[in-house]
């Protein structure tokens, strides 16, 4: 879990820059001794632009020591010195817009709009930190995405804003907004399981098998060939203890069974002999398993498409296997054609 409690060199860091602003009150320090040789008039307009000065300040310090109060969870000062120098701005904006006459108000609004935006996105920083942290995540996620989250949990990045204004973390020379990076995470579903032990043992107890209604049953508990995220964690994190990779290991009918559907398709028969050879059916399985495998030429939709119907088509496999073990008598009253035919 991400640590929340406050960190001491920030801490100090934030006192720090609470004094070390150009535009002190201290500038003003000699108006009270020029009283006795300047006008009424000079002095007067001198100090309302130090009572302006320090209204400024004021709000400018409310609002920054606001954002500042969220970077409890973080371990380093990576954020804490980028949000700072983005507020230093803000600052010199906001003072030339109230100094303006009249003062320059959509400007005025448009900093605050800005200063908010900052502080909402320290707190979506520290929510997603604390997210990573603490949810389970899947077994689909590839090495590459793990070494990038962990980046950024250490906080090892530098960071800018594209040309939308989006903060980016620059890791390992690759730039990510917020979004992307949370897009990386895949968290464990257990409900897809969950789901599916339900949908096993209504259709191994019963009395009839129907395929059809199996299959379209185990469609609508798992993801769909679009979710490609979700597919991912099903495929790899299993259901009733057994993933994906398992089902393809220990299927010894599965090269038969594919052989007819897969054999003429040039990324799987590779050599020109005839049906896919052990070699090739080596490859494939580590092709479906893998949707970053290069068969897939980078995309992984095209690991979705190919893998959903094999996925569906072995659990509903599974579910077989069960109810002709619970009805060994369920083809006895059939002729051949119709018993070979009941179970396909």
């Amino acid at each position: 879990m991400a640590n929340t409690s406050p960190n001491a060199a920030l801490i100090k860091g934030a006192a720090v820059a609470n004094k070390n602003y150009d535009n002190m009150p201290g500038m003003y320090a000699g108006i009270d001794k020029a009283t006795k040789s300047i006008s009424d008039s000079v002095m007067s307009k001198a100090k309302e632009k130090k009572a302006k000065k320090d209204a400024i300040d004021k709000d400018w310090n409310k609002a920054k020591d606001s954002v500042l109060e969220s970077y409890g969870s973080f371990k380093t000062t990576v954020d804490y010195d980028f949000t700072f120098d983005e507020l230093k701005g803000l600052k010199e904006e906001l003072y030339a817009a109230q100094n303006e006459n009249p003062p320059n108000q959509k400007v005025i609004s448009s900093v605050n709009m800005r200063m908010n935006g900052i502080k909402s996105g320290i707190d979506d920083d520290v929510e997603l930190r604390k997210m990573l942290a603490t949810m389970d995540h899947s077994n689909a996620m590839n090495d590459n995405e793990k070494e990038i989250l962990t980046a950024f949990q250490n906080e090892s990045y530098t960071l800018s804003r594209n040309e939308s204004g989006e903060k980016e973390y620059n890791i390992n020379g690759n730039k990510y907004t917020k979004a992307q990076i949370e897009d990386l995470h895949i968290a464990q579903n257990p409900e897809y399981s969950n789901n599916f032990t339900k949908v096993f043992a209504r259709n191994a107890k019963s009395r009839k098998w129907s395929r059809p209604v199996v299959e379209s049953e185990i469609k609508s508990i798992m993801p769909k060939k679009t979710d490609v995220k979700g597919l991912r964690a099903f495929a790899a994190d299993g259901v009733m203890d057994q993933s994906f990779s398992d089902m393809l290991e220990f299927d010894n009918r599965l090269k038969m069974e594919i052989d007819d559907v897969l054999k003429n398709d040039p990324r799987f028969d590779t050599d020109g002999t005839p049906g896919i050879s052990e070699d090739e059916f080596i490859m494939m399985k580590q092709a479906l398993t893998d949707p970053d495998h290069e068969i897939w030429e980078g995309d992984q939709n095209k690991w979705a498409e190919i893998t959903h119907p094999l996925l569906v088509d072995r659990l509903a496999n599974s579910i077989r296997n069960d109810h002709q073990k619970n009805n060994p008598n369920a083809t006895k009253d059939m002729d051949e054609a119709g018993a070979n035919n009941y179970y396909l």
